[in-house]
């Protein structure tokens, strides 16, 4: 009854539009997130899991069967104040069982909406299956709740919930199967819940954000619901909507940092610097000893061109914590100085981060070092310098970063047409991967030698291969197809570099104008070093961003993103002829 009552009482008070009521997962993720055993229902057990999930009050009671009559009370009482707010109670014959007591005490506390079963065995063992230990345990419980009453949805989610935590395919595929035939009963939670679920299952993302903007509709003060779907919207580059939700979420939860950090990314990648910038001190007065706010200040100002700024913000960064990032802030205000063609006032930079990195041993440091010679043009002098990084310890501990380098130079070679340099290397590559890199090195062979190798058979290395493929043999139509596919995915990688590569896959067959919107965020810089496959798309971005302004009649502009495309590239130009056509 203990579980009972908390369940009933949470249960019939979500989907509230005045308040938000935390559910069981809610107030018990940090438990779950540290691999605890379940705890009993109570004040003494339960408050620190409410307060971690975000709870300002908090209802605790107690109940008593006595001479067949069952009696309960709940104080309502505010955190802050630890004042009492109200106290519900009420009794009623045992024979009738928790239901009526806890309903009568629900409409007290407030809006209700009705519980997903009135049958005790199901409410048995479902609060059977919250409190098991055992994952095979919990999941019989929630079987047997679902089989006791077929109409009680909320079985059926956490049932299902745990199939899939088991990784258990057949079992989940199972319960959707068998709730579907009962879901117009269930609650409309309950029913979103389950389609989320079976989305994931299908790999339907679509159909995850209307599962997602649903639970938003029918439960819409809880935060969490519109922080899931604004990081949805974002991931499908809907950022706009994103911020409608994030908006959302915050007015509930105002000090939620991890969403006004998110929100400064949708505001700039939208084009609303103002707006991120905004959003970003809000989330610097909560944290104000933190890097994280001024390295997200820097970004955003980086996405949308305000170099300057962003190098700013990343070295302000370092400053408070010199450790954060590996030190890679540094190398992120590099990067910034480099977008305006500062060449000497960049390399400046990048040795104060490779001295400090040389200073912390790091094995990573002449890799570091390597990839800054392409950068800034030093081409061949770049290809000498990672081959001796791979070279230093193919066979070694470090062989990991030998693969890394081995495969860097490859794709380096590809874009300088020295097709039989990449298979060598490619080679090389291959023979001292580990788990870390298998994957990347893989599509790099495939790259090189693509008659000698299989195609990958799993997306997304498969769509990549393709892409970077047609790209590579100077297919642009095609490619421009093939990007686009992948473009359009969902995809927690923000700085990705694909906008860039559709942008020219689109400017090479003749569609400018489309590209133009694709070159108005410049990719984030990574405090890790150079994208294996960055040279697809820097410095090319300045040498679109030059076409679509000569098109437009914007010549002098142009030739100012020329000038620096022709700096970065250096003497030695890539196989698509860019250089020349930028002089």
């Amino acid at each position: 009854m203990g579980r009972g009552f908390a369940e009933i009482l949470s249960g019939e008070l979500q989907g509230s539009s005045l308040r938000w009521a935390l559910q069981y997962r809610a107030v018990h993720a940090f438990d779950t997130s540290l691999g605890r055993r379940p705890v009993a229902p109570g004040i003494s057990t339960e408050s620190s899991g409410a307060l971690a999930a975000g709870a300002n009050q908090i209802v605790y009671g107690g109940f008593s069967a006595v001479n067949g009559i069952l009696r309960a009370s709940a104080t309502e009482e505010d955190l802050a104040t630890h004042k009492t707010i109200r106290v519900a109670s009420a009794s009623g014959p045992l024979r009738d069982g928790i239901f009526p007591v806890a309903e009568a005490i629900t409409r007290q506390l407030g809006e209700t909406h009705p519980f997903g079963t009135r049958n005790p065995r199901a409410l048995r063992d479902f609060a059977a299956g919250l409190e098991s230990s055992d994952p095979a345990g919990a999941s019989q419980d929630f079987a047997q709740a679902a089989a006791a009453d077929p109409d009680f949805g909320r079985a059926y989610v956490f049932w299902l919930d745990t199939a899939i935590a088991q990784r258990n395919r057949a079992e989940a595929d199972r319960i959707v199967e068998q709730a579907r035939t009962h879901r117009d009963r269930f609650s409309g939670i309950d029913r979103a819940e389950l389609d989320l679920d079976a989305a994931g299952l299908r790999g339907d993302f679509p159909a995850q954000v209307e599962a997602r903007r649903e639970l938003a509709r029918l439960d819409p003060a809880d935060p969490n619901r519109h922080r899931a779907l604004a990081e949805a919207l974002m991931s499908v580059r809907d950022y706009d909507n994103a911020i409608v939700e994030f908006r959302r979420a915050l007015s509930i939860r105002p000090g939620d940092a991890a969403s006004l950090n998110v929100m400064g990314y949708a505001a700039a990648f939208s084009g609303d610097l103002p707006t991120a910038i905004r959003v970003l001190r809000g989330y610097e007065q909560l944290r104000p000893n933190e890097p994280n706010p001024l390295d997200s200040l820097g970004d955003v100002h980086f996405a949308l061109g305000h170099f300057a700024e962003a190098e700013q913000f990343y070295l302000a960064a370092h400053a408070k914590s010199p450790g954060f990032l590996n030190g890679g802030e540094v190398l992120k205000a590099a990067q910034a100085r480099l977008m305006t063609g500062d060449v000497t006032g960049s390399t400046a930079l990048f040795n104060r981060f490779r001295t400090e990195r040389e200073a912390a041993h790091d094995p990573n440091a002449a890799y570091h070092a390597a990839a800054w010679s392409w950068q800034t043009g030093g081409r061949r002098a770049a290809i000498a310098a990672m081959d001796r990084v791979a070279r230093s310890d193919e066979t070694g501990a470090l062989h990991e970063i030998a693969s890394r380098a081995d495969a860097q130079t490859a794709i380096w070679m590809l874009d300088l047409g020295d097709r039989a340099g990449a298979v060598a290397h490619a080679r090389k590559a291959l023979a001292e991967a580990g788990p870390a890199t298998s994957p990347v090195v893989a599509l790099v062979a495939l790259l090189a030698q693509p008659e000698a190798l299989p195609e990958p058979a799993q997306s997304p290395l498969k769509d990549y291969a393709r892409a970077y493929g047609l790209l590579l043999a100077s297919q642009f139509r095609p490619a421009a197809q093939a990007l686009d596919d992948l473009y359009r995915r969902p995809t927690n990688d923000l700085d990705d570099g694909l906008a860039v590569l559709l942008a020219w896959a689109y400017e090479e067959s003749g569609e400018w104008r489309r590209a133009e919107p694709l070159l108005r965020l410049t990719p984030l810089p990574q405090a890790s070093g150079l994208p294996i496959f960055s040279s697809l798309y820097f410095p090319r971005l300045f040498f679109l961003r030059g076409v679509v302004l000569d098109r437009e009649g914007h010549r002098t502009e142009a030739a100012r993103y020329y000038q620096i495309f022709r700096t970065l590239s250096g003497p030695d130009g890539a196989i698509w002829g860019e250089e020349q056509r930028a002089r």
